[in-house]
């Protein structure tokens, strides 16, 4: 077909190249399914925005051409030097805002340890702390009283993903915003969440809801309870999708855990001054470089014998 022909396409035919793939898992079942279903719709929608020769973001319909950033990593093993050397990088890569982890089992080094990084940072970057589901209600009450004191931006996973009342009880205690979304793997959870009034952020991860298609329902979902949108890791691919929708408040840039740090991209994720730039070229952008991906390689044989020591 020619290619202005492909242009004059109209909106509501650009996404028929995409097939609707959800009713094909039980709501029931999720996580790996959610994941082979994301896979498949994210590169249908990249064939689509291949096919009319547009960015991802902007075959969405482009809200904007930038999204601010935040560093993040994994670091709750680091001691106080360790953490602070980390953030350190982050302000030097422009980020605007910082998260660490927390949940150490003496609670007064959790407090030390924010108190030194929001010392660091300064008083206008947003701090965000991810608990990774450590703690009970009780334990929470007791700790996020203390962290009140710290202006938090977030606490990240407090309880267990799966317990929406105590999420839901446990903001109704404190005022410190709730973050949700990297354990929740269909928009059903994060409606149980929106409508339990349970959580402020909603952290939505594009692979593992099932792709673009879903995590589009849940931006729109969200938007309908006014809660912005954060999502978890793969920054590069969330780039395009927070790009496209009017709730977006922040992009999660993981220290150690994005492919451009790996170098292993043909056109590497573009930060400057603290935002993100999505890719423009046609497509979503993530094109691998297959040279690069070569020191990466696992043989099959090794994998095999991995796969059989991991099950025991």
């Amino acid at each position: 077909m020619p290619n202005d022909a492909r242009r004059t396409r109209s909106a509501t035919d650009r996404t028929a190249l995409v097939v609707p793939l959800w009713p094909i898992a039980s709501q029931r079942h999720w996580g790996i399914n959610t994941l082979a279903l994301g896979a498949i719709d994210i590169a249908l929608w990249d064939i689509a925005a291949k096919w009319y020769e547009v960015p991802l973001f902007r075959l969405l319909g482009a809200r904007r051409d930038s999204i601010p950033t935040y560093g993040s990593g994994i670091d709750l093993f680091l001691d106080t030097d360790a953490l602070l050397n980390q953030v350190e990088g982050f302000l030097a890569a422009g980020h605007l805002a910082v998260k660490i982890k927390i949940g150490r089992d003496n609670a007064e080094e959790d407090l030390d340890r924010i108190a030194a990084v929001k010392k660091l940072i300064g008083p206008t970057r947003r701090l965000f702390v991810d608990a990774n589901q450590r703690w009970n209600v009780a334990d929470c009450m007791t700790r996020l009283q203390k962290l009140a004191a710290f202006d938090l931006s977030w606490i990240e996973e407090p309880l267990h993903a799966e317990d929406v009342r105590g999420h839901a009880d446990l903001r109704r205690f404190v005022s410190l915003p709730i973050a949700i979304g990297e354990s929740l793997y269909t928009r059903h959870q994060f409606a149980d969440y929106l409508q339990a009034n349970a959580v402020d952020f909603v952290q939505a991860d594009v692979c593992r809801v099932g792709g673009i298609s879903e995590w589009l329902k849940i931006a729109n979902l969200s938007a309908s309870f006014h809660r912005p949108m954060a999502p978890h890791y793969m920054s590069e691919l969330s780039v395009a999708v927070m790009c496209a929708i009017d709730n977006a408040d922040i992009l999660e840039c993981v220290h150690g855990g994005s492919f451009s740090e790996m170098g292993v991209l043909q056109t590497e994720l573009r930060l400057e001054n603290g935002v993100a730039f999505p890719f423009e070229a046609p497509g979503h952008g993530v094109v691998f470089n297959d040279e690069k991906l070569k020191p990466f390689a696992v043989e099959p044989t090794e994998l095999r014998l991995r796969n059989l020591q991991s099950a025991k």
